[in-house]
């Protein structure tokens, strides 16, 4: 039975180990994917329609937010994801509105138009399909980096949790995850969820004070 247990024991630590180099290859391999999107913007809210003239709006959206944009520094302007937004309902942009349009990536051929393109979106927000002249009713039209799933929905929990804990920041530069309890506070890097889990062990959702420490 002792041998047993020292056996047993041996294998519960080289899964471990196995464990933690399996969360640092998928850590580096998410890493090699997200490094692929370094030229891309993400723009959310634009209705999607049929036969829509994606160039045209992006030239639009850009002009709106006092970028002039050179045809040979974009790449490519495109539809990402499956349709399945619940069709043109009531209310809609018209045929072939989609309530729940895909996202618009607008990939560059180098980052300096690109990041010109964020920080402009960024300093000017606001920017609706109505400013557009895209069809259907009104919504908001945001600018963002172009993020993997993963870390999608990395950013998507970062957000529910600094909402939840009072976090003032919670944002994205150069593809990476960060939070800010407020201005005078340490930058938090999120890279795994096993981080936003220390964080909410460290600092509970009750009596929240700004002495709290990550």
């Amino acid at each position: 039975m002792k041998g047993q247990l020292k056996e047993l024991e041996y294998y519960k630590s080289e899964v471990k180990t196995l464990r933690a180099e399996v969360s640092e290859l998928r850590q580096e391999l998410a890493a090699k994917e997200q490094r692929h999107f370094t030229k891309d913007v993400e723009i959310t809210g634009l209705t999607e329609t049929n036969g829509e003239n994606l160039t045209q709006v992006v030239n639009v959206l850009s002009n709106k937010l006092g970028v002039q944009l050179d045809p040979r520094d974009v790449d490519d302007v495109r539809r990402v994801g499956a349709r399945g937004g619940g069709g043109g309902g009531s209310g809609g942009a018209g045929a072939g509105a989609m309530e729940r349009p895909r996202p618009v990536v607008l990939t560059f051929t180098r980052r300096a138009p690109r990041d010109q393109l964020l920080r402009a979106a960024k300093a000017r927000r606001g920017i609706t399909t109505e400013m557009l002249e895209v069809p259907g009713n009104s919504r908001r039209v945001f600018v963002n980096e172009h993020l993997t799933k993963e870390n999608r929905v990395l950013f998507s929990k970062a957000r529910a949790l600094g909402a939840e804990l009072k976090f003032k920041f919670v944002w994205t530069s150069n593809c990476n995850i960060f939070m800010r309890r407020s201005e005078t506070s340490s930058v938090l890097r999120i890279t795994s969820e096993s981080i936003l889990d220390k964080l909410a062990k460290q600092m509970p959702t009750s009596n929240l004070n700004e002495s709290s420490k990550i």
